[in-house]
């Protein structure tokens, strides 16, 4: 039982790993960020299968809610926490309040 508790804190630590707020710029355009890491995956899920219906839906209600914002191509970003695991950040716009996850390779 020890090794299982033992294990299961080594994988929360290197899954989900806080960034030394290093500054990462966009590097295309359409770039979408959400404030809930679950809403980010679920699009990303859809794109996965190919539901380019269900993706539109959900991206347009994340996008009308204010759940999810686009970046643009050339911003800059703050990199809050890192998920190596799962490919994906959590950054804040910089100068702006509020944070958004994406995939890592929209700021590499």
């Amino acid at each position: 039982m020890k090794k299982l508790v033992v294990g299961i804190c080594f994988f929360c630590c290197v899954s989900l790993t806080p960034a030394a707020a290093e500054e990462r710029l966009i590097v295309r355009d359409g770039v979408v960020g959400c404030k809930s890491r679950e809403y980010f995956e679920a699009l990303a899920d859809f794109s996965a299968k190919n539901d380019q219906q269900a993706l539109q839906q959900k991206l347009t209600a994340g996008i009308v809610t204010g759940r999810c914002v686009y970046f643009t191509k050339g911003e800059t970003v703050v990199v809050l926490e890192s998920a190596p695991l799962s490919g994906l950040l959590k950054v804040q716009k910089k100068g702006v309040p509020g944070e958004f996850w994406m995939a890592v390779d929209a700021a590499p």
